[in-house]
């Protein structure tokens, strides 16, 4: 039985565990700890406890006590029989075993017939290692768990249980051939053989509201060798005595529904989740307001999620946070890129291919290599081929040789990783190597972050190194998806020695600030949510002691009633709404009350009526300092030396004429490239256009016009199923795919009004006839002084009696005619056709005005056909005066001044 020690209230309980150190260790001039073991639950508590210890010993001389974490403690006194295998080991234990398992196995852990993929195999084999750690920290092995949920009467799946426990026998055996046992296994044998060293300690002292059942075994173990073993607990005697079990844990009965007493003033409310930083903005105003500096002040934030949105909003707002679990090693610029990695060696898609391009240092490699501009010459050919992967393109096409110009020193240097299987300490040195090259050649120095996650990858890779025989072969990509698992289990955090800390829950009740504000008292953050676990629920985990939703709870009510009796400066922040707008329900900690002082809190929670903090009364991440570059327009009139038939449209359609202004200054023209995984309106009209074209020159042969609508529609087939191999590959994504099959539906709608067209005497004469540097000579219009005007027309189509035709492809939804698309009550707002005219006129090609008209493949069927305008002269005639006043306003230097009078 372990002793308990009550430290009383109204203090913080790190300089509470000071004082009581220096007490029990007598007045002498050396304060001698060195036979003392400390156990804090964290390195921040270590470091924040010295600091208070040698402040309190004055002007004594400290030899502070040996400090250590509770996971420590096990390697500090337990004597190893074999080399431990680490969590690495571990899990690519369990994916040989999960791979080579029968299907009956398989199904009887997952309850699924079909047998895992390669990557569902990775997450079992890290979730099996995490119930193994989980039930080896409680002092279980599986079979042990399984026999005592059995005993108790307990509802278990014992087929899978049995599943489990042979699995995890053959795990054994891997870990044994490589000369290695679990560290779990090794510590309930230690235990079991009395394999404990006492030698240099004489006390031992643990601050942990909820010990694990092996720790409680161990210090059992080295208490009955004559060390005196204690736990502290933060609080009265009188008050807590029944509380506590014999070994200082929270009692689960005793703080599940134990009143917390919250005074009104400690209690805030926000609308929504992000308001709870204007809250802790003004807690630290507040601060400010009344001692004229914030000293030490401490905001604890339970959701990951939002703690970049504290730092970010706090250094808009001129402060700066010290975060000690701020961000995960996973979301790093290492971590990020060994999962682009991960995800390119798995499947070698050209998008995960596109991420590792758009990474900063994979960027910066490949222009050190030689190659200009990758991202931007990435995207050109993304936006124009969609490819899934580079290997369904022919070798010899031109698109796979466009692709692999750009990216081939890439490919060539990952291809080593392509290797079908290795063991990790084979695998160790060309990931390293390939790092080495990237970062080496990145302009971008190496933050705390990355050198945390190089640290961490050379300790999985050294660990695995030091295995001299023995553990399985898995491939490249494997191993980096559980280098990317202990990424996630790992934090960054920045060091900055900031006075105002930001932390997670557990480090809050540990902190040693005076002023502390504690967020996210919202069911599902604090407590945080009860997780679903087939393997153990809540009752298997309340029998064998293990975390669960009632220890979770019952320890959180007590640290917050300790945090809330330590005389500090206490803030609770609890949000109303989410920041989508749904409705959050207050933390049950916050609702430990009885009748009318319990209808009084839910009221005060829930009244919309009494506004909180909001961010709006504080500069957002949008108002601080852009890191931009500012790049106005430039002095001076717009150079717009011509003009396509189609810009007209810009022009007349934008209220303002700045976004015509963007589009046609020769000294600013934007474009816009986005990576979609399928053709956007744009692009699926122009993968139509281009059947339409090829069959179109294909007609231009012919001595007859085609009117077999069976044979016109085999030929678009024809050309279609070509043009899709030869420009997005042999295998097309699946947003591709499909848009290919709706083409193909379209085609075959138009195929007999094609031919009914022939049928009536027309023929195809120009087929995208181009007016500009590559094709015809384009006009100046609407005189010698005007500006040259360029276009292409789809199709120009030929009548013995009716004369000259000039079409326009149109493949979208609406399905709408000339008349519909070119006016509107107040005028013309796009001159399309009307200008097909002009361009025609000078090749001495004159069209009647109902002679301009689309060529329309929409999604109904039915619609599919000829939509010619009924336009008179004078319509014509308006178009035309309409286009020469907008050429006047460029020649003559107005576009500018009407684009500023516009949006002033």
């Amino acid at each position: 039985m372990l002793e308990r020690h009550f430290l009383g209230s109204g203090t913080h309980l790190l300089p509470a565990l000071a004082a009581w150190l220096i007490e029990q260790n007598g007045t002498a001039d050396v304060l001698d700890l060195s036979r003392h073991v400390l156990v804090l639950p964290t390195g921040r508590a270590r470091r924040c406890f010295e600091k208070r210890l040698l402040a309190l010993a004055g002007d004594r001389r400290v030899v502070p006590p040996e400090t250590t974490t509770p996971s420590g403690l096990f390697d500090r006194f337990l004597v190893p029989t074999r080399n431990r295998a680490d969590d690495l080991s571990n899990q690519i234990a369990w994916l040989a075993v999960i791979r080579n398992a029968t299907q009956e196995q398989i199904k009887a852990i997952t309850g699924h017939d079909d047998p895992p993929t390669g990557r569902e195999c990775i997450t079992l084999a890290d979730r099996l290692c995490s119930l193994m750690r989980e039930l080896g920290g409680g002092g279980y092995s599986p079979k042990e768990a399984m026999n005592r949920c059995r005993e108790a009467g307990l509802p278990i799946e014992e087929d899978r249980w049995n599943v489990l426990v042979e699995l995890c026998d053959e795990v054994g055996s891997h870990l044994e051939n490589a000369g290695l046992v679990n560290v779990d296994v090794d510590r309930m044998h230690a235990l079991e053989t009395d394999a404990i060293v006492v030698d240099d300690v004489d006390s031992i002292t643990v601050v942990a509201a909820d010990p694990s059942r092996l720790m409680i075994r161990l210090l059992n173990s080295i208490g009955e060798r004559g060390v005196a073993v204690g736990t502290v607990i933060h609080g009265d005697a009188k008050e807590l005595a029944e509380e506590f079990d014999e070994n200082g844990a929270v009692d689960l009965e005793a703080w599940e529904n134990r009143p917390i007493e919250i005074a009104s003033d400690e209690l805030v409310t926000c609308e929504r989740v992000d308001d709870q930083i204007a809250a802790a903005l003004d807690f630290m105003a507040d601060i400010t307001s009344e001692r004229g500096i914030v000293e030490r002040a401490t905001i604890t934030v339970p959701d990951e999620q939002l703690q970049p949105l504290f730092e970010q909003h706090f250094e808009t707002n001129g402060l700066q946070l010290e975060s000690v679990s701020a961000s995960r090693l996973e979301n790093g610029r290492i971590g990020r890129l060994l999962t682009i990695l991960a995800n390119y060696l798995e499947d070698e898609s050209a998008r995960y291919l596109a991420q590792l391009v758009r990474h900063p240092d994979v960027s910066r490699w490949l222009i050190e290599q030689g190659v200009e501009r990758p991202v931007a010459r990435w995207d050109s050919l993304w936006s124009k081929h969609l490819p899934r992967k580079l290997s369904d393109f022919p070798e010899e096409s031109r698109a796979r040789a466009s692709f692999h110009e750009l990216v081939g020193p890439l490919l060539d240097r990952i291809a080593p990783l392509i290797a079908d299987e290795c063991t990790a300490s084979e695998w160790a040195h060309p990931i390293m190597k390939m790092l080495e090259e990237f970062i080496a050649e990145s302009e971008y120095p190496l933050g705390d972050d990355d050198l945390s996650s190089l640290r961490l990858l050379r300790t999985l890779f050294e660990s695995q190194l030091d295995i001299e025989r023995g553990m399985p072969m898995l491939r490249a990509s494997e191993l980096l998806r559980m280098v990317i698992d202990a990424f996630r289990r790992h934090s960054g955090g920045s060091h900055s020695h900031s006075p105002i800390s930001l932390v997670g829950w557990l480090d809050a009740h540990l902190d040693d600030a005076d002023d502390l504000m504690i967020t996210g008292l919202n069911e599902g953050f604090l407590p945080s949510a009860a997780s679903v676990d087939n393997w153990l629920p809540e009752a298997a985990r309340d029998l064998l002691g293990l975390t669960s939703q009632r220890r979770r709870t019952a320890r959180d009510a007590w640290l917050l009633s300790a945090i809330l009796q330590s005389g500090r400066n206490v803030r609770l922040v609890t949000a109303r709404r989410s920041s989508t707008g749904e409705p959050l329900i207050p933390s049950r900690l916050l609702l430990r009350l009885d009748g009318k002082p319990l209808a009084g809190r839910i009221s005060w929670l829930v009244d919309e009526k009494r506004r909180g903090p909001e961010m709006a009364q504080w500069h957002s991440v949008q108002e601080g300092e852009s890191r931009f570059i500012d790049r106005p327009v430039p002095e001076g009139e717009p150079v717009i030396n011509h003009l396509s038939v189609t810009a007209f449209k810009g022009y007349l359609k934008s209220s303002t004429r700045f976004d015509f202004l963007l589009q046609r200054d020769e000294r600013i023209r934007i474009q816009s490239v986005e990576n979609n995984d399928s053709l956007d309106a744009m692009g699926f009209g122009s993968f139509l256009h281009e059947v339409l074209e090829q069959w179109g020159r294909l007609e231009l042969k012919r001595e007859t016009p085609s009117d077999d609508a069976s044979r016109i529609e085999s030929e678009f087939m024809d050309i279609l199923d070509r043009y899709v191999r030869e420009r997005y590959g042999e295998h097309q994504l699946p947003g591709v795919r499909l848009q290919v099959e709706i083409a193909r539906h379209r085609l075959s709608a138009f195929a007999p009004r094609q031919a009914q067209r022939a049928m009536e005497g027309w023929r195809v004469r120009m087929v995208e006839a181009d007016f500009g540097p590559r094709g015809f000579d384009p006009p100046l219009y609407p005189d010698q002084d005007g500006l040259y005007l360029h276009g292409k027309i789809d199709r120009v189509d030929q009548h013995d009696v009716h004369g000259y035709q000039a079409l326009d492809y149109k493949t979208g939804a609406k399905g709408e005619t000339p008349e519909e698309a070119h006016r509107n009550k107040n005028g013309w707002i796009d001159l399309q056709l009307p200008l097909y005219r002009v361009l025609l006129k000078s090749r001495d090609i004159e069209v009647a005005p109902d002679g301009l008209g689309y060529i329309s493949l929409p999604p109904d069927s039915s619609r599919s056909g000829f939509k010619l305008a009924d336009w008179s002269a004078t319509d014509i005639e308006e178009a035309e005066e309409t286009a020469a006043e907008v050429i006047r306003i460029i020649k003559e230097g107005r576009l500018k001044q009407i684009v500023s009078e516009a949006i002033s």
